[in-house]
């Protein structure tokens, strides 16, 4: 369920923000959710097939990207709203 919501969260940002996006800003987007994505994919099928919980340093690290994911997107955003107001 947390996945889910996660992915729909992601791909609605992804969508929404990534038409105003530089191709350099777009391919660091990219890169950012093919590692979450990766990362995310591994703690889900520990938990289903092994019944192991990633470790909270784990959970810290995939917080700490996405919100470096964010930072980029919203960066980028803020730049353009400012040419917009000017």
């Amino acid at each position: 369920m947390q996945n889910l919501l996660i992915k729909n969260i992601i791909s609605y940002n992804y969508k929404i923000r990534f038409r105003n996006m530089s191709q350099t800003k777009r391919e660091q987007v990219s890169s950012h959710i093919r590692y979450l994505r990766e990362e995310l994919r591994e703690m889900h099928l520990s938990i289903k097939d092994d019944g192991l919980f990633p470790e909270p340093g784990e959970l810290r690290g995939i917080m700490a990207q996405m919100e470096a994911l964010l930072e980029l997107v919203d960066g980028n955003t803020k730049i353009e709203s400012n040419k917009e107001a000017a």
